[in-house]
């Protein structure tokens, strides 16, 4: 985990009537708990952006809000750090979190820390791509201690080109399909491999893989 400033959650309490979850952040190694769809669909896709270095959910309360108003995730892409905080409707007549927010954008701007309020709006991915993702973080969470770096060299020298995930077993016979196909997953969360069609059809044995 590269420069991480915030490590874990400034407030854990749950907010009113939102749905808890717990999941394994495979970035941050550890476990991370959730409120809400909207946070965790927006960790899923933090956990598949392979520019995101790191993360950390409801890193801050802002000093003095009135209801307390809490940091949803500071996030860190490509050493880029910023604070991201779902807008609120009563959020929605301003352009920017530095005018909805001046004293602690000020705060942020002086810690050089960019203010951005994400929304329904910024949630593009087609609700397959969140799907199919969640199933590759569940995989590597239950088997990323199996996956050698001997076995991920080992697939990544074979897709030189677009295959088929079904086409590994074939090809490496030698190695046991569920950990090969969760090192492909891994070579997919880490940006050495993709996968162009997420977001069209379910992940599986005919998922294309190829070099990122």
């Amino acid at each position: 985990m590269a420069n991480a400033r915030f490590l874990t959650p400034a407030d854990s309490s749950r907010p009113f009537k939102s749905h808890r979850y717990d999941v394994f952040g495979l970035k941050v190694d550890r476990e991370v708990t959730l409120f809400g769809s909207s946070a965790l669909r927006v960790w899923v896709e933090l956990e598949a952006d392979p520019l995101v270095r790191s993360y950390c959910e409801r890193p801050l309360i802002i000093p003095d809000s009135r209801p307390k108003r809490v940091v949803d995730f500071w996030v860190d892409i490509q050493g880029k750090q910023q604070l991201w905080l779902f807008e609120r409707p009563r959020e929605v007549e301003f352009t920017s979190p530095e005018q909805a927010l001046p004293a602690f954008a000020a705060w942020a701007k002086t810690n050089k820390l960019e203010l951005r309020f994400i929304g329904d709006a910024e949630n593009r991915k087609p609700q397959l791509y969140v799907d199919n993702w969640g199933r590759i973080l569940r995989d590597l969470a239950a088997n990323r201690r199996y996956i050698s770096t001997v076995l991920k060299a080992r697939v990544l020298e074979i897709i030189t080109s677009a295959r088929p995930l079904s086409s590994l077993s074939g090809m490496l016979p030698d190695e046991d399909p569920v950990l090969l196909r969760s090192a492909a997953y891994q070579l997919l969360h880490n940006g050495k491999l993709r996968c162009s069609n997420l977001d069209q059809f379910p992940i599986g044995p005919s998922s294309v893989m190829e070099p990122a």
